[in-house]
């Protein structure tokens, strides 16, 4: 729908947009090309089980998505994505070679048959680049390179390790259709296998030097070779292959015993993000879609041709709306627990300065209602991670801004390659959304940088956000300035009452008044006790000075991408969105950590 303008004010297919918002679970495939035919069978029959149990983790409703990652080559890759795309999975297409190139390594006109169909299946085919995508000044390889490495035997099985090394990068688990033998040779399964599992990668990449891979489970099917000395056990037996961690996790203790289970937490907190999707409240869905038409109208022109639906776009959209709802939530327990606790201490001064036993009863009694209240919501708050998801699709949302801000201008680069090392633990099933949007969907191929994109961009996100930090930087001062007054008059109030009080007893004074005073004091000390811990767990002083500094960073891109536009400098005012969406991953990781460590208050009297 769309306005006399032509500006669109509702989209075609909400719920289409809705489906798109939620993030695949990929498995990826790594096997033997020389399968024996009587093991074919048996072989569908293990893959079948596989897929099933990893689909059907979430429950009957299957909210995630199931996408196989196939190179589509002769034996192993085309058994899984037949499989795959029996079952109603998705399938994904990663090639080594142009299609003209990688058809002369099929052994037979059938197989070679069999390739062609799958890759028109699948809905989403590519070639892998032979030079790192993540580079932020990459541009993709001509036909004529693409001639030289078909013809160069070691470049050609170059490609085939890139595959299977982009293959684990973007899958959650990989079932492995192997015999159980010693890598042979560079990119063969074996070596697949321990890539997923976690084993160094000989392949330099400046992201990788100091990084850790963000690994996953191997359904391991034993699988012997045509010709090939047979197994001890039999053919089709399932072994899954926990993760195994680095040789630096022996230096954190802490990550020895969770490290097996870090592919399963990832999945875990995947599922629950795509049912909030799915189950999404009415404001929760409107919001999203106000955010995607706001979205496609500052990065687009109604005359441009758009797919009908952008998982991109969606994401983005749907994690900052699911964010703001769960913060709304957040900051309603926090203030109902701190606000039940003071209540709780004040109960509990009336009941010690009430004079019959009946109404301290009474008294007793309230008290012990606030504060089961308040445990309750605490409890409630816990069990359903209220303030988890506020902080992770917070940070979704906030790689995802960057993803699109890169795409828009042409930069192929991941935000997945630039979370801090810091955060290895707690971001994973993050950046394995952001990488998994990236690499999956529209493709994000490098192009020369032009002026429109850049000034759409620049008006989207950099002057939007830095007006909007300087306005929440503001904001939160006048804020903290309003509770440091509050907090300092109710103190002041409380020391008044304790010298009244202290000047009553030493002078023997008619104490009649005693018992309101004492409560009066009690009420203002409770009152400034829960203003403090509410400013410390909502964290406003760490956010100011995040704001003050998050401020200065896009004043200055701003600054410098005006100036570079001016002189028609196309190219540097590229990489300045390039260095800030890497400050920004950095900025959002660092108001995780502060966040976290300061979690929900337990109630308390």
């Amino acid at each position: 729908m769309a306005d006399e303008h032509g500006r669109e004010t509702r989209l075609e297919d909400p719920h289409l947009w809705a489906q798109a918002a939620r993030v695949p679970l990929v498995v990826g495939v790594t096997g033997h090309r020389d399968l024996r035919p009587e093991d074919r069978d048996l072989l569908t029959e293990r893959v079948a089980e596989v897929l099933l149990r990893c689909w059907d983790r979430d429950g009957a409703g299957r909210e995630t998505p199931l996408v196989v990652v196939s190179a589509l080559a002769e034996g192993a890759d085309q058994l899984v994505a037949e499989v795959a795309l029996e079952l109603g999975a998705e399938l994904v297409a990663p090639l080594p070679l142009p299609a003209g190139h990688y058809e002369t390594d099929f052994s037979t006109s059938a197989a070679l048959a069999r390739f062609h169909r799958l890759r028109q299946q699948a809905s989403h085919s590519f070639v892998v680049p032979a030079s790192d995508a993540s580079d932020l000044r990459h541009t993709d390889l001509q036909d004529d390179d693409w001639d030289a490495i078909a013809r160069d035997d070691v470049r050609r099985k170059q490609q085939y390790h890139r595959v299977g090394r982009w293959t684990v990068r973007h899958a959650h688990a990989l079932i492995a259709l192997w015999d159980g033998r010693p890598a042979q040779g560079h990119g063969g399964t074996a070596e697949i296998v321990e890539l997923m599992r976690g084993g160094a990668d000989t392949t330099a990449r400046l992201e990788d030097a100091l990084d850790v891979a963000d690994t996953g489970p191997v359904h391991h099917i034993l699988t012997p070779r045509l010709g090939a000395a047979l197994p001890d056990q039999p053919a089709g037996t399932l072994t899954e292959l926990a993760p195994e961690a680095p040789v630096s996790a022996a230096h954190m203790p802490h990550l020895v015993d969770t490290w097996p289970q870090r592919g399963t937490a990832t999945v875990d907190l995947l599922h629950a993000y795509n049912q909030d999707v799915t189950h999404s409240t009415a404001s929760v869905f409107l919001m999203a879609e106000q955010s995607i038409l706001g979205d496609r109208a500052a990065l687009t022109t109604p005359s441009e041709s758009l797919p009908p639906v952008d998982p991109l776009l969606a994401r983005r959209a749907w994690s900052d709306a699911l964010a703001v709802s769960f913060q709304e939530r957040r900051q309603r327990a926090l203030a109902f627990i701190t606000g039940a606790g003071v209540v709780a201490i004040v109960c509990f001064v009336i009941y010690g300065t009430t004079p019959t036993s009946a109404m301290a009863a009474t008294w007793v009694l309230a008290n012990g209602i606030v504060l089961a209240a308040a445990l309750l919501t605490y409890a409630y708050a816990r069990s359903r991670r209220i303030e988890s998801k506020h902080l992770d699709y917070r940070a979704l949302a906030e790689g995802l801004r960057i993803q699109l801000a890169w795409r828009t201008v042409g930069l192929a680069g991941d935000v997945a390659d630039h979370y801090m090392l810091k955060q290895v633990t707690d971001t994973s099933w993050i950046r394995m959304a952001c990488r998994v949007t990236h690499g999956l969907t529209i493709p994000a191929r490098a192009r020369p940088p032009d002026r429109v994109s850049l000034e759409r961009v620049r008006d989207w996100w950099i002057r939007d956000q830095a007006e909007w930090f300087a306005k929440k930087q503001r904001e939160l001062h006048a804020i903290l300035k309003a509770h440091t007054a509050e907090f300092r008059g109710l103190m002041t109030i409380g020391v008044l009452c304790s010298l009244w009080i202290i000047v009553a007893v030493v002078s023997a004074a008619d104490g009649s008044y005693t018992a309101p005073v004492v409560i009066v004091m009690a009420s203002a000390y409770a009152l400034a006790s829960g203003r403090k811990t509410y400013v410390e767990k909502r964290a406003f002083a760490e956010q100011e000075r995040q704001y003050e500094w998050s401020t200065g960073v896009f004043a200055l891109a701003w600054d410098r991408l005006d100036s570079h536009l001016e002189g028609h400098r196309l190219v540097e005012a590229r990489l300045v969105l390039a260095q800030v969406g890497i400050e920004a991953v950095e900025e959002n990781c660092l108001w995780l950590l502060h966040r976290r460590a300061r979690p929900l208050p337990p109630p308390s009297p």
